[in-house]
């Protein structure tokens, strides 16, 4: 996030958020009056955002955010790259101001489960299920997970091993990979699935355990 920049104010001051995560990524988590136009879709940005209004542009890491800020600059709007929108929760800007995680993942029965409501979920005994690369995975993950790359060629044919009668929980680094990997364990039977809305960010962001 670019030095000095008070973003609590800015929104305050009625900037408007615009997250260019993917549709699904943004379902996974996201701040409730942010609008979603992902960065392939920026074209759109002029019929939905005025250009007397002050952008704040985030995403899952930063890197399609600042993408998306130099794109919008050119196009003349007053810009600001928050970077992760799960940076703008940990440190509570949007929290503040009733802007925080989408409601959408708070029910312990949802499949998009907010950090408290996964953590609660696996209390459960079940399958807990990293997504992301083996390279993530060793830098980091939630306690008692297994890694089971969604890139791997044989992906689905690992998830369909594992046991479709008990609760299956997934994650990766943002919510966008473990959404698809839900998708496909609902395709493939699981009785009971859910993935962890906003990812590992999500979770470290709110101060919970991870190891290596």
């Amino acid at each position: 996030m670019g030095p000095g920049v008070d973003y609590k104010q800015l929104v305050a001051d009625g900037a408007i958020v615009v997250d260019v995560r993917t549709p699904g990524e943004f379902q996974g988590g996201h701040a409730p009056k942010a609008l979603n136009i992902p960065l392939n879709n920026l074209s759109e940005v002029e019929k939905k955002v005025n250009k007397d209004q002050t952008v704040v542009v985030c995403c899952a890491s930063g890197m399609r955010s600042a993408q998306a800020a130099s794109i919008l600059k050119g196009k003349g709007y007053q810009v600001h790259n928050a970077g992760p929108w799960t940076r703008l929760l940990a440190l509570a800007l949007l929290v503040t101001l009733g802007l925080g995680q989408t409601a959408c993942a708070q029910s312990p029965s949802a499949a998009d489960q907010s950090p408290a409501v996964f953590e609660k979920s696996l209390q459960t005994k079940g399958q807990l299920v990293d997504v992301r690369t083996p390279a993530e995975f060793a830098a980091g993950h939630l306690p008692g997970a297994v890694n089971v790359d969604i890139y791997s060629p044989d992906f689905e044919k690992r998830l369909a091993a594992l046991d479709k009668n008990a609760p299956l929980y997934l994650y990766c680094r943002s919510g966008g990979r473990s959404g698809q990997a839900l998708s496909k364990a609902k395709a493939l039977g699981f009785k009971k699935a859910v993935h962890l809305s906003g990812g590992i960010l999500a979770w470290e962001a709110q101060g919970k355990k991870t190891v290596k």
